[in-house]
């Protein structure tokens, strides 16, 4: 049991570094929080963060990651999320203006030229392989259009479903690339941006694989 234990800690350091990912204290990270889900990263930019879920979708806007009250939050997956999910959501503050904490820098994304030179995102799934997903679609989104084009969907029905929400993201975006092959799997970042929509506002940037 102890060798097949060190066998696959060799194996995912040896991933890892061939991506150019730091390989990430599993044991440690689930020890301080059991509500470990993953690592999101991208590369060049300032979010390098532990994702966390739990059934409550309000309690790591004002908790960190240790649990500890802290306005900052935790970046979290949307609640009931599961592992084979089509689309996983993940959530974190926006702090405003002149903030680099959580996702305020998510923000960027709205820029053509930083859109176009940061391409990829990677999350890593707890005691699991690392995913490289390529960003497809930046949203400047409106809470009150859910019913309309519903960003969190997890699951598709059949084809038509998949290709109908495909296109009306297409339809809704600042940016949109091609991706290389039709996505089977997607990763949302949400945060907050009140400057179009106000309350209602939300900033996305979703990448497939």
């Amino acid at each position: 049991m102890e060798e097949e234990a060190e066998r696959y800690r060799q194996e995912y350091e040896e991933e890892m570094w061939v991506l150019g990912l730091e390989a990430y204290d599993w044991d440690s990270l689930c020890s301080e929080n059991v509500d470990t889900r993953g690592w999101l990263y991208i590369p060049d930019t300032l979010i390098n963060f532990p994702v966390v879920g739990t059934d409550d979708n309000a309690f790591y806007l004002s908790h960190d990651f240790s649990g500890e009250r802290d306005n900052a939050g935790c970046p979290f997956m949307d609640k009931d999320t599961q592992v084979w999910d089509f689309n996983r959501v993940i959530y974190s503050h926006n702090m405003g203006t002149g903030s680099d904490a959580m996702f305020s820098t998510l923000l960027k994304y709205e820029q053509e030229n930083y859109f176009k030179e940061h391409q990829t995102v990677y999350y890593t799934d707890a005691y699991g392989s690392a995913s490289a997903y390529q960003v497809m679609a930046v949203v400047k989104y409106n809470v009150g259009d859910l019913e309309e084009w519903d960003f969190r969907i997890r699951n598709h029905e059949d084809m038509e479903s998949y290709n109908a929400w495909m296109e009306q993201l297409q339809g809704k975006a600042l940016f949109y690339e091609e991706p290389d092959h039709a996505p089977t799997s997607i990763i949302t970042l949400a945060t907050c941006d009140r400057r179009v929509h106000g309350k209602s506002g939300r900033f996305l940037v979703i990448a497939g694989k």
